[in-house]
């Protein structure tokens, strides 16, 4: 292999842009600053978004932005998560897979999540330091309830897994 058969970091770089993912938790900036959002997004080379759902926004708010996303060649993915739901019987995490699965199959394919994205932290619940084995328990079981969830919508799960 010669020296000129590689491709050096700075060569690729040039060829094509790193590709960036982000976070949005704020669902309120798809509704009022979209065009502001997607511009800024394509800006950065984010090719991927983890978009917080909030079930109390109108499921056409969603539509457009993640039509318009799509265009752009941004992939969103649906996110959600929080400390209690490792403990809860399975109720936020229900009611939130049950939205996506109504969602995904209102909407046109250009309208669709690209996957799924949870973000759980148990280590912020409220009884971690007197009830760190049972929390992990519950979470460990909430993430393979996931998996079998995600498989049923034909969407690839991401889990934001602390150490």
């Amino acid at each position: 292999m010669n020296s000129n058969s590689w491709c050096s970091p700075s060569s690729y770089a040039a060829k094509k842009p790193f590709q960036f993912s982000t976070w949005i938790w704020d669902t309120k900036l798809i509704e009022t600053k979209r065009e502001q959002l997607i511009i800024s997004l394509k800006e950065k080379h984010v090719s991927r978004v983890y978009l917080q759902v909030n079930q109390q926004l109108s499921s056409a708010v969603y539509q457009a932005f993640i039509a318009q996303a799509a265009e752009a060649g941004i992939r969103i993915y649906a996110l959600d998560g929080a400390p209690e739901w490792g403990s809860s019987p399975k109720g936020e995490q229900q009611a939130f897979f049950e939205w996506l699965s109504v969602y995904q199959e209102h909407s046109l394919p250009t309208q669709r999540f690209a996957g799924i994205h949870l973000d759980v932290e148990p280590y912020l619940h409220s009884h971690w330091e007197q009830s760190q084995m049972q929390l992990l328990t519950s979470y460990q079981q909430l993430i393979n309830d996931s998996v079998a969830k995600a498989q049923v919508l034909q969407l690839p799960l991401g889990v934001d897994i602390p150490f």
